[in-house]
């Protein structure tokens, strides 16, 4: 089977290995899941498997998913805000603190940067809602999942530093991680979905900067929620 997009030669699947590109059309009929029944869990892990790797090879084919690459972001958002949760619960988990709990300082923060994400990916169909661009927010959270691979790869490689004791370069390589998926990401899906500058109600510059208010102010939120978490710890040293 040939892929419509790019032509690679591909197998059967969801989506191409080489662009990202939705295959769900060109597979026959016999091949799709009876309607109302979901698709199993192994089926929904290949699929995965598929998603994640074309847009780990190409990032920028996120452009062209649909609200069919809906789970696949949101399953996305979610490894990365576990990451991320795991890493700063084992960096507090020093000889320095003790009894670090555990809802506290990784279950909350994965439901903080988990919530984050879903509030960007909404406010970018926000903007798109309001320059009648044709795109849902099911749209708008697969490509938010999409580009956050290449996002989500920066900051393993921090934490990768880390360990080898580059904190300082462990400390970019994070920010960018965190920071550019929250902040680059909705300027991609702007820039692709917008409707021509004629059509526009709202210009591109003022959507962007709507949008990293309400990012800045979720961000602080959380962020103030953890720091007084953290505070009373370092008293009790």
């Amino acid at each position: 089977m040939k892929c419509p997009n790019c032509g690679q030669e591909v197998d059967e699947g969801l989506f191409c290995f080489n662009c990202g590109n939705s295959l769900k059309d060109v597979m026959g009929e016999d091949d799709d899941q009876p309607t109302g029944n979901p698709p199993s869990s192994e089926t929904l892990k290949t699929s995965y498997g598929q998603f994640f790797l074309a847009h780990v090879k190409q990032p920028s084919s996120a452009k062209m998913l649909n609200d069919e690459g809906f789970v696949h972001g949101i399953i996305t958002m979610g490894l990365f805000a576990l990451i991320t949760s795991l890493f700063m619960f084992i960096s507090l988990n020093h000889p320095m603190f003790r009894n670090v709990p555990f809802f506290q300082f990784f279950v909350m923060p994965f439901l903080g940067f988990f919530a984050m994400q879903l509030v960007v990916a909404g406010a970018t169909f926000g903007g798109l809602y309001i320059s009648k661009a044709d795109a849902s927010f099911k749209t708008a959270a697969a490509q938010f999942g999409g580009y956050v691979i290449p996002f989500l790869l920066i900051y393993l490689f921090g934490l990768l530093l880390g360990m080898m004791q580059l904190n300082t370069l462990s400390v970019i390589a994070g920010l960018i991680g965190t920071l550019g998926a929250l902040f680059v990401i909705p300027a991609f899906i702007l820039k692709e979905q917008l409707p021509e500058e004629p059509d526009r109600s709202i210009d591109f510059i003022y959507l962007l900067f709507g949008i990293y208010a309400l990012s800045f102010l979720v961000l602080g939120l959380t962020m103030r929620v953890y720091m007084q978490l953290l505070i009373p710890m370092f008293m009790g040293l």
